[in-house]
Order: structure tokens, then sequence, then C-alpha cells
């Protein structure tokens, strides 16, 4: 990932990369994905309609999953100096 530094702030430093945010106030990081900021929902006419759109948000929200986990693990192995090349 290569992150872009959009603000800081005496303690508090922010970087943006797509999706992603981190946050580090001199202490701690704060990491979050805007994709998964939102739980899966369920909208329709009816009771069968709503639930069928929820699960339908819930298969798409766990693709989201695994994504943000593929993407985690491919930097923490940049991190850690692993090259998978």
């Amino acid at each position: 990932m290569k992150w872009e530094k959009t603000s800081e702030i005496p303690v508090e430093t922010k970087f943006v990369n797509g999706a992603w945010n981190m946050e580090w106030n001199g202490k701690e990081f704060y990491i979050c994905n805007y994709n998964t900021l939102l739980c899966p929902v369920g909208l329709g006419d009816t009771e069968q309609e709503a639930f069928e759109s929820m699960l339908r948000n819930i298969e798409a929200y766990e693709q989201k999953l695994k994504d943000i986990r593929s993407e985690i693990q491919e930097h923490l192995a940049e991190l850690k100096g692993e090259n998978h090349d």
C-alpha cells in the first residue's frame, strides 16, 4: 500500500489509500476500511424480498471482507520484508 499524508496535527497524523484510512496519534495506530463501515441491510416491498435482498447484501459484504483480508495479508508480508513475486 502506498499512503498519502492528508493532514498532520501536532499529535495526530492521518493517511489515506483509496478506501483505507490510517491515523497515528503519537501512541497508537487506528486503521479502518470505508468499504465495511455500513452493515448489510435488506430492502423490499415484502418481508421475503427484504430478507432475500439482505442475503445478497451479506454475500457482497463477505466478498469485501475477503478482499480486505487479502490486502491486509499482502501488506503485512511487505512490512515483514517478505517477497511473493
